[in-house]
């Protein structure tokens, strides 16, 4: 019985840091899912790499400084997060979407076979 606690404290542990690594990668306008699956094959080296990668260009374009206290705000923004001051929301420019699809890359099957093969390891170490 105690395998099988100790069992599931890794697995919680596990889950909880792709979890993790998935928000963070997501508060910094990057794709979470991908960071998820990253995650989930390279527990703690995914965490601190998503802590030190920068923000994505478009998260940061579509903010500004706020005018009284110079930190990063919206541009939707009518009231400055940091400072509680008024600002005057810069209305989004819409731009027309391409035409042309994408096909999404094949990599998150292989994240998936890989990540269910280390349950399958686990279970057998642990029996």
């Amino acid at each position: 019985m105690a395998v099988a606690a100790f069992i599931a404290v890794v697995l919680f542990i596990w889950l909880s840091q792709a979890a993790m690594t998935s928000f963070i990668a997501k508060s910094k306008g990057r794709r979470g899912f991908v960071w998820y699956w990253l995650g989930l094959l390279l527990p703690f080296v995914a965490l601190l790499l998503v802590s030190i990668v920068n923000p994505s260009a478009a998260h940061l374009a579509a903010r500004r400084k706020c005018p009284s206290c110079a930190e990063l705000i919206r541009d939707e923004a009518k009231v400055c997060k940091h400072c509680g001051r008024d600002v005057q929301p810069i209305e989004p420019v819409v731009k027309a979407l391409p035409t042309t699809s994408k096909v999404a890359p094949r990599y998150w099957i292989w994240a998936t076979v890989l990540t269910l093969l280390g349950f399958y390891l686990l279970i057998r170490i642990g029996a």
